[in-house]
């Protein structure tokens, strides 16, 4: 992740160890995400993400286009808190919620 001077938030990724890094998703000043891990197919990943929303959302975003592939857990009534992902398959195995969030 970088920090912008307009105090966004960008997740960079590569395609390789030798390739240069590039944008993947920018979080706008007042958004809220973040990267969460690979997925096991190695063409996408996860993502946290509040932009279009008022509370974050767990995504699956594509590498290449760094567009949603789809929603895998929101909740309209509070940010998610935590995530586990299996070690070995990556999937998400479960999604925990903050409802105290002020």
């Amino acid at each position: 992740a970088r920090n912008q001077t307009d105090s966004s938030n960008t997740v960079r990724v590569r395609d390789g160890p030798n390739d240069e890094w590039r944008d993947l998703v920018t979080f706008p000043y007042g958004e809220e995400g973040g990267f969460v891990d690979f997925c096991a197919d190695g063409t996408s990943c996860y993502i946290t993400s509040s932009m279009g929303r008022e509370t974050k959302a767990l995504l699956q975003v594509d590498l290449k286009t760094g567009e949603m592939i789809r929603e895998i857990s929101m909740n309209d009534k509070c940010d998610i808190r935590g995530i586990t992902l299996d070690d070995e398959t990556k999937e998400v195995r479960a999604v925990t919620y903050n409802y105290a969030r002020t």
